[in-house]
């Protein structure tokens, strides 16, 4: 019997994961976040490090695409080894 849990996490899994992209997309995907957040303005009242943070220490938990990435490639390498 399938566990309902485990299919669901597989079905909800990207097609193309992050860890296949290169730094040049995730930079893009960042600039992108940041476009949105602040149109165009050239000058930024807000420190982009303070945005990331977690909701609770008062950011916007929006995630850096780096960051990301390292960690799924880390979550990949755990999973190979065990």
């Amino acid at each position: 019997m399938e566990d309902p849990e485990r299919t669901e996490n597989l079905e909800s899994k990207p097609l193309f994961p992050d860890w296949l992209l290169p730094a040049s997309i995730l930079d893009f995907r960042d600039k992108l976040n940041r476009d949105f957040l602040w149109g165009s303005r050239k000058l930024y009242l807000i420190n982009w490090e303070d945005i990331s943070h977690p909701k609770a220490l008062g950011g916007l938990s929006i995630l850096v695409a780096k960051f990301r990435n390292q960690a799924l490639i880390m979550k990949l390498g755990w999973r190979l080894v065990h």
